[in-house]
């Protein structure tokens, strides 16, 4: 604003030979004015000084005071400009060009005008400045003058001929900037409080200062972060402040009971340096950057981790600290892909029914004070062999009870006399361990019962009798004698046939307790089922055999060795479906189930019989064998299927109907980030006729027709006679791709030209995997983290296949179809791709406009290319270009950079908080910042980039 004061004069300078005697001497030369000025100007400076021109042009600020003073009171209405000249004894010369456009200052005699902020703009404003010494071009990228000693000076001037008619008035200063002040600890992201009720202590470096002897002030404020994945610098603009203090030293001593800090509470803080006299101006405001810190005590790692192993059981233990209440127990087979994670609130964890002839590797990690993001670090990792299975012998030796053991030296002679039923007691040289199931004293100290040996050389489960035995103070065996209840050799593999055999063992011991043991049951007849009944008698059902039969033990090898009695031409009764049984030489039955080997087809003989008709399954003509496995082929395509009814029985005409339908079924359950289990993650079924189905006539064949769908699970046809209903049950897995036909599919639908990041990106997600590699295939549903041979690839918390779709987004990504058909996976994952670059144009279009709508309002203090990080690898650096693997990302990227939009797409697909950010605007200058970090503390972005083409 102008401000005007009207001077009282004598009428007579009024008159008009006032007038000419001005116009006089407007015509003298500039060298006289010194004297006979008809104006006068003044100009002040007020601290605090600035760098910065557009300071000077604020609403309302007195930094530069210009004073004009009238002397001629005969002046009236004279049309005048400033001219203002700034330099610096560096030799920087900075004034208005002779030629600026402004609008004019109009004077009247007596008149004392004062100009100010607002006032001044024109005067200021970069484009009416020419530059000297230093170039406008350096003053826009930086946003400030050099510190140094500068004088302001400003003269009046005609505003149509530019004539002088003022002297110089001018204003001097040092003018530097002090400097914010330059966090020292703690670093970013550091836990604190670890030693629980310890003070927080913080300290930063002093600022630098452009004046001497000036005093200073830091004020500390900090701010609760209860928003995961937001800036603190949105917070600390937004939010108000949890805590401030102000102080003339550089550290700081928090009490935490006095602040009521949160256990596992993110809080973010900072420090603002300020002269209390208000005469040093400060760069950024005098604002250090902000740190964030958690507030939780210390989580130690787990100490004294041992394994032990128990055959294929393995106990895995740990000794806790005080403050430690959960731990995650990790186990991982690499030959499998198999892998979990399971949470445990005690310092053990057993494992059961472990793979032989495989290593798995297990470590463990504490969960401190019920705070999930309070974590120990992992143990290192320790491996665990499990011995492969000695192969079956013509000839098991030894293979009863009556085994010889190594002999060793006994020194102790005390006897138990406590032994109780589930004691663990052992040979002298610790080699064999038993488990008494039944024990009754026969004298003092000496014992007789029954007990369960697992030899696991043999992985044998052996049921004995024993008599006469004595066991030391240390649960070692002194003497005894024993035999086996039934002989062994038919018990190999125990947990492949866990069906049924897995618990017998078990189940006679708690079958027979009352019973003499040795050869109780004698059976001529296959078994049908053996149960105790309401009297505690034993009672064994057989099945009846109508023809001779021959019995042959077969030794399928599935993934080990096992035992499998098989009988040929036999004609039983239905609950001879799932079990066939063979008569051993002690005339004790095993009843054993039937396991079928993983292969594609099996035989050519009939599934099901009934007395009217069979059923058969074909795959390309060949039979599909119950429980079998046929596959989708790479293509892919779905194995074609047919169903023929063939009549049995001439009497039955080709009217007779069978009504049969196809349903498939896949379920697995999965976990979250947390390992938390994730009930049927996927539930997915398909079906021929919905709830209808096909009619089929005698010896009529149907093809079942799927169309576009590609499926694969557990598949059940269902039949339909006479009100009967029966099923034939049969999985069909899928076959990977090789990558040169993923690519060229990629390549055939453009994918690859129009997304540079593509191949990278499915390599980083599954490796150019729809399913699970090998041939460990599972017909169990699958859970935790685990992955089985030619299922769909799983990754938490919902991700299948090459793409790892999950079910976000504006649809169902992860449909049925995108899990079985890897083709369709990647065109899923392409929409997901589409999907995330409309939301970074849009981001981007947002960032733009903000931007210009700053440098539009701020041309003295332009936004920079520079970009900072505030999350992840080199937090807290500013930087102007970011490489992430292979790639290096800017905001203005040349012809070998990417767009630093790119980087934020990228990692869109991914989730979490934008790599990329302009946060700032209506205010406030905008930033542009980096989140190089996901929700699990992983750089997708950089891992992406890291792999190859």
């Amino acid at each position: 604003m102008i401000k005007k004061t009207k001077l009282i004069s004598h009428p007579f300078l009024r008159r008009g030979l006032g007038r000419l005697l001005f116009g006089i001497l407007l015509c003298l030369p500039f060298s006289g004015m010194a004297q006979v000025s008809p104006v006068s100007v003044t100009t002040m400076l007020t601290p605090p000084y600035s760098l910065t021109l557009s300071d000077y042009t604020r609403m309302g600020a007195q930094n530069m005071v210009v004073t004009i003073m009238v002397n001629d009171v005969s002046i009236t209405n004279l049309p005048v400009r400033l001219h203002l000249k700034i330099e610096t004894t560096a030799g920087i010369t900075i004034e208005n060009t002779p030629m600026m456009t402004t609008t004019p200052i109009y004077l009247s005699g007596g008149q004392v005008s004062v100009l100010f902020g607002e006032d001044l703009a024109d005067y200021f404003n970069v484009n009416n400045l020419q530059f000297k010494g230093y170039s406008r071009e350096e003053y826009r990228r930086t946003g400030q003058l050099p510190e140094g000693f500068y004088r302001f000076s400003v003269e009046v001037r005609h505003f149509d001929t530019g004539r002088v008619i003022s002297r110089q008035g001018t204003a001097m200063a040092w003018i530097a900037l002090g400097k914010p002040p330059l966090l020292k600890s703690p670093m970013e992201g550091a836990e604190m409080g670890q030693i629980n009720g310890m003070p927080l202590t913080f300290s930063w470096q002093p600022s630098a200062l452009g004046v001497p002897n000036a005093g200073l002030q830091y004020t500390f404020e900090m701010w609760e972060m209860r928003m995961p994945g937001i800036s603190p610098y949105v917070v600390a603009a937004s939010m108000p402040v949890f805590h401030s203090v102000s102080q003339q030293g550089t550290t700081l001593t928090i009490l935490p009971a006095s602040l009521f800090l949160e256990p596992g509470m993110q809080y973010a803080w900072r420090v603002t340096a300020s002269d209390p006299a208000g005469l040093i101006p400060f760069a950024e405001k005098g604002q250090s950057e902000i740190r964030t810190f958690v507030y939780q005590s210390k989580c130690d790692c787990v100490t004294d981790f041992t394994i032990d192993r128990r055959g294929r059981d393995a106990t895995v233990s740990w000794r806790g600290a005080s403050n430690q209440t959960s731990f995650y127990v990790e186990v991982e087979n690499p030959d499998t892909d198999y892998s979990n994670r399971q949470q445990v609130f005690n310092n053990s964890f057993d494992l059961h029914g472990l793979q032989t002839g495989s290593t798995y590797n297990i470590r463990v990690q504490a969960v401190c004070n019920s705070n999930e993001d309070n974590s120990s670090d992992y143990t290192a990792w320790s491996s665990l062999n499990i011995l492969e299975a000695k192969p079956l012998e013509t000839d098991c030796p030894d293979c009863g009870c009556d085994v010889q053991f190594t002999e060793s030296k006994i020194t102790n002679f005390k006897l138990r006399k406590d032994l109780q039923p589930g004691d663990t007691i052992v040979t002298a040289d610790g080699g064999t361990r038993f488990i008494l199931e039944t024990v009754e004293q026969q004298s003092d100290g000496v014992y007789k019962g029954i007990f369960l040996y697992w030899w696991e050389y043999y992985r044998v489960k052996i049921l004995c009798e024993y008599w006469d035995l004595s066991v030391n103070t240390d649960n070692v065996i002194v003497d005894f004698d024993f035999e086996s209840v039934y002989d062994p050799q038919f018990l190999l593999d125990v947990d492949n046939t866990q069906e049924y055999i897995g618990n017998l063992a078990d189940a006679i011991a708690t079958l027979t307790p009352e019973t003499t043991i040795k050869d109780s049951i004698k059976i001529d007849e296959p078994i049908a089922d053996i149960y105790v009944d309401e009297n505690g008698n034993v009672v064994v059902e057989t099945l009846q055999i109508e023809s001779e039969t021959e019995k042959e033990a077969i030794v399928n090898d599935i993934e080990e060795k096992s035992v499998i009695i098989a009988f040929d031409s036999i004609q039983a009764n239905e609950s001879f479906v799932e079990n066939v049984n063979s008569e051993q030489s002690n005339d004790t039955i095993i009843n054993t189930p039937i396991i079928p080997k993983v292969e594609e087809v099996i035989e050519e003989k009939n599934l099901l019989n009934d007395s009217d008709f069979e059923l058969q399954l074909f795959k390309n003509n060949k039979i599909i064998k119950k429980d079998s496995i046929i596959f989708i082929s790479q293509e892919p395509k779905m194995p074609e299927i047919t169903v023929k009814v063939v009549s049995l029985n001439e009497q039955i005409t080709n009217d007779s109907k069978i009504e049969v339908r196809l349903d498939i079924e896949y379920q697995r359950d999965g976990i979250d980030a947390k390992g938390n289990t994730i009930v049927n993650v996927r539930q997915d079924r398909w079906s021929t006729y919905a709830l209808e189905w096909k009619s089929l006539s005698m010896n009529e064949e149907w093809i079942i027709d799927f169309g576009e769908d590609i499926r694969g699970g557990s598949a059940y046809l269902q039949y339909k006679h006479n009100e009967k209903i029966d099923t034939i049950r049969f999985y069909i897995r899928g076959v990977n791709p090789t990558e040169a036909q993923i690519k060229q599919y990629m390549n055939q639908r453009g994918y690859i030209s129009s997304y540079w990041f593509l191949v990278k990106m499915t390599r980083q997600e599954s490796s150019f995997r729809q399913y699970g590699s090998g041939t460990k295939y599972q017909k169990t549903k699958l859970t935790g983290n685990s992955n089985a041979s030619g299922e769909p690839l799983y990754g938490y918390p919902r991700g299948f296949g090459l793409k790892q779709l999950d079910n976000w987004g504006n649809g169902q990504y992860a449909t049925a179809q995108h899990l079985w058909n890897w083709k369709a996976n990647i065109d899923g994952g392409i929409e997901v791709i589409k999907e995330k670059k409309e939301l970074v144009d849009k981001a981007k279009e947002n960032h733009i406009r903000v931007i210009e709508d700053w440098n539009s309002a701020n041309p003295d203090n332009l936004v920079s290319d520079t970009l900072k990080i505030i999350a992840g690898e080199g937090s807290g650096t500013y930087v102007l270009t970011i490489t992430e693997g292979s790639e290096t990302f800017s905001v203005s990227p040349t012809i070998n950079e990417r767009d630093i939009y790119d980087a934020r797409w990228i990692k869109l697909f991914n989730g979490g908080s934008p790599y990329y950010q302009v946060n700032g605007g209506v205010g406030t200058k905008p930033r542009r910042e980096l989140n190089r970090s996901n929700n699990v503390n992983k750089n997708y972005v950089k891992d992406v980039c890291g792999r190859a083409e």
